[in-house]
Formats: C-alpha cells, sequence, structure tokens
C-alpha cells in the first residue's frame, strides 16, 4: 500500500512539473525576453514570494473544491518548492550577474528611444531643409554609435537590425 501511494504521489508530483508547475510559470515572468520582469531581480523563492496570476488563483479554487484536485494542489506546492530550492543557485546567478548586464542594455536603449524622440520634436521645429539634414546626419551616426554600444552589451544582439528600422528617421 505505501509503495501504490509513493508512486501516485510521484506520479502527481511529475504531472504539476509537466502540466504547469507554480514554479516554472512565475520564473517564465523574469526570463520571457519580452516580459518587464527579465531586468528585476528574481525573488529567491518565487513560488511564495511573487504572487499568483488570477488564472492561477482561479484554477487552484477549482481544484481544492474537488477531492480530486487537492492531491493535484498539494503535488503542485510541493514540486514547486523543490524546484526553488534545486534552481536557488541559478537565481542567485542571475541575480548577480546576468540581471546588472540587461539593466545596462535596457538602459542604453531607452537612452535611444529618447533621443529618437528628441530628435523627431527638433526636426518638427525646423524649418528649413539644410538644418534638417543636418539633424539626420547626427542622428544617423548617433544611431550607429547606440546599435554597436547595444551589440557590446549582449553578444547574440537579438534586436540585430531592429533599431536602424525601428529608429530610422526619413
Amino acid at each position: 500500500m505505501k509503495k501504490k501511494c509513493f508512486f501516485i504521489f510521484i506520479c502527481l508530483m511529475l504531472l504539476s512539473l509537466l502540466v504547469g508547475c507554480n514554479s516554472l510559470e512565475k520564473r517564465e515572468f523574469y526570463d520571457s525576453k519580452n516580459e518587464v520582469g527579465r531586468y528585476e531581480e528574481m525573488p529567491y523563492f518565487p513560488t511564495f514570494s511573487k504572487p499568483n496570476s488570477e488564472t492561477q488563483r482561479m484554477s487552484y479554487t477549482l481544484f481544492t473544491m474537488s477531492i480530486i484536485g487537492i492531491p493535484y494542489v498539494v503535488a503542485d506546492y510541493t514540486a514547486s518548492t523543490i524546484l526553488d530550492v534545486v534552481s536557488l543557485p541559478f537565481d542567485i546567478y542571475r541575480n548577480n550577474v546576468e540581471v546588472p548586464e540587461r539593466k545596462k542594455y535596457k538602459k542604453v536603449n531607452d537612452e535611444l528611444s529618447d533621443h529618437y524622440y528628441k530628435t523627431l520634436k527638433k526636426l518638427e521645429h525646423t524649418k528649413s531643409e539644410k538644418e534638417k539634414a543636418l539633424i539626420k546626419a547626427e542622428y544617423k551616426k548617433t544611431l550607429d554609435e547606440y546599435c554597436n554600444k547595444l551589440r557590446e552589451l549582449d553578444a547574440n544582439f537579438v534586436f540585430h537590425t531592429q533599431p536602424y528600422y525601428r529608429y530610422r528617421i526619413e
């Protein structure tokens, strides 16, 4: 009987890891390229220190109302806690090494964005075509400098040519 219960508990833990482990869902916010969280420090135990999303809360509420769902919730929290403990060294590395680099990248990217909008304002207020051409030439040089800084900070440079298109002035 003990072997069967242990086997069922292990299966439930594996199921919770595969289906939607609480810890994995919270880590996704901190590592996704599109999320703001990739620039933030991850709490060392994200399962307990980061609040649940509404969908997670709703699914856990529904699960705890059914008899079948209670073991799933228990297994999910157990698996999340184990994953948090195992991932702790990686989280420490991420917070102390990767996050400062990502913040530098974000700072340069924000400076580029600010410079772009300031240049657009200058172009709106400029009357002569000669001055507009000078402003555009200066802007193209600074755009190249910003893109080179971004390449230095991010070896992969995900946005390889994107700043040229996103911040191009015609």
